[in-house]
């Protein structure tokens, strides 16, 4: 509060110096509110030129940005031309002398099968396209003889209690394992993180030289793993390929029936304490052969 005035001191002059303190706070409030103001319309800005550049990029209309795809040609050609307005040295240097902010790269834009194909089962010639195909990111096999073994959903993993090469030899044989994981493919669980290429680093720890997904499609036409080519992955560490659900059946000893209760129980002992180890009693003893080429056809991109 003001202090009480001394006798003799005049009222108006007190007054104005407190009028003159406080327009001197109120001043300096002005001035950083100001000060706030600017810099938070700078960031303002700056936050909405990252938002302009990433909608456009993320837009539907460059349909994902894949390699070798118009999308992905016209964000490079985005990108670079953002790199000319900011002055940007271009850092490549292309075979005509010329500097560019684009370098060109190889990569992979197709898969085709090679001239000879083929899978034997027990001396029976399993059907190319009908009942089995090779998986596009596979590397190429060329098995002549080797022991065939159901190993469930090929999963091994200490952290979830789960392991279906719990007492099973694989060493030198090929392995037949189930698609997908024991919960139904939930992304959200601690299986989610075994997917193919997963399955075939198992498989090859496990000393398997081969590895083959059952479908999980009842229409085997439909199956998507079946050469099909997935850019952001690279190859499978052993040879795999997919075969059709009644073959697979056949092949173990089942019915299809009875192939879709092993993996039902496989999915209820996963969900249940201790090790899975979920095995086929009455398995036939198989031995099979196989061969097959992935043609790999590549292109340039930026």
């Amino acid at each position: 509060m003001p202090r009480a005035l001394r006798a003799g001191e005049n009222f108006e002059i007190h007054r104005f110096k407190i009028m003159r303190k406080h327009l001197s706070i109120f001043a300096l409030l002005m001035i950083a509110a100001i000060a706030v103001s600017a810099q938070n319309a700078k960031e303002s800005k700056l936050e909405k030129n990252l938002r302009e550049h990433v909608t456009y990029l993320a837009s539907e209309g460059l349909e994902g940005r894949r390699t070798g795809e118009k999308g992905a040609t016209f964000a490079a050609g985005y990108v670079s031309n953002m790199f000319q307005q900011f002055k940007l040295k271009p850092g490549y240097t292309g075979p005509d002398g010329k500097k560019s902010f684009l370098q060109p790269f190889e990569y992979i834009s197709g898969v085709e099968l090679g001239a000879s194909s083929s899978f034997i089962v027990n001396g029976s010639i399993i059907e190319l396209k009908k009942d089995w195909m090779p998986i596009g990111f596979s590397p190429n096999a060329d098995i002549s003889a080797a022991g065939i073994v159901f190993a469930g959903y090929g999963i091994t993993a200490p952290d979830l209690n789960h392991d279906d090469y719990d007492g099973l030899d694989a060493r030198g044989k090929i392995v037949v394992v189930l698609a997908g994981t024991p919960d139904s493919g939930n992304p959200h669980s601690g299986f989610g993180r075994f997917g193919l290429h997963a399955k075939a680093n198992v498989a090859k720890e496990n000393g398997a030289v081969a590895l083959i997904i059952i479908s999980n499609v009842e229409n085997f036409a439909d199956d998507k793993l079946a050469m099909r080519f997935d850019q952001r992955l690279g190859e499978t560490s052993v040879p795999s390929i997919v075969v059709s659900r009644q073959k697979a059946a056949e092949l173990l000893g089942l019915d299809s029936t009875q192939l879709k209760e092993i993996e039902e129980l496989n999915q209820r002992t996963a969900e249940g304490p201790g090790k899975v180890s979920v095995r086929i009693g009455n398995q036939p003893k198989l031995e099979g052969s196989l061969k097959f080429e992935v043609v790999k056809t590549k292109a340039a991109a930026y």
